[in-house]
């Protein structure tokens, strides 16, 4: 298993992942998100980048889904480089239209 990474960025404002977030590691994410968003102001798109991510669980796509609705008021969680399997979960289960949700730069 490759370990989880997440790095804060400035520009866009969010954190970018590498590695696999399964549940060993909701925990660590939680945190960076938590703290991340807190920062940020709501008016503001808050992007994370899932380019690097080789593996999500079902829980960490809930994760997703949960710091989506705490923005649904304000500015969206915008999701870049999502890989495809992980939009395709996303577009099957409905959260593709969630509001506060929307997919940024494409996969590369």
């Amino acid at each position: 298993m490759e370990p989880l990474r997440i790095v804060r960025t400035a520009d866009p404002a969010g954190l970018a992942l590498t590695g696999e977030l399964d549940a060993a590691r909701h925990a660590m994410f939680a945190r960076a998100l938590e703290s991340a968003m807190a920062e940020l102001p709501p008016d503001r798109e808050f992007h994370l980048d899932l380019g690097g991510l080789d593996f999500i669980d079902l829980g960490g796509i809930c994760m997703l889904g949960d710091a989506a609705w705490s923005r649904v008021c304000g500015a969206p969680v915008v999701l870049d480089r999502t890989p495809p399997q992980v939009r395709a979960v996303l577009e099957t289960v409905g959260w593709g239209s969630l509001p506060g949700l929307c997919f940024g730069d494409p996969a590369t």
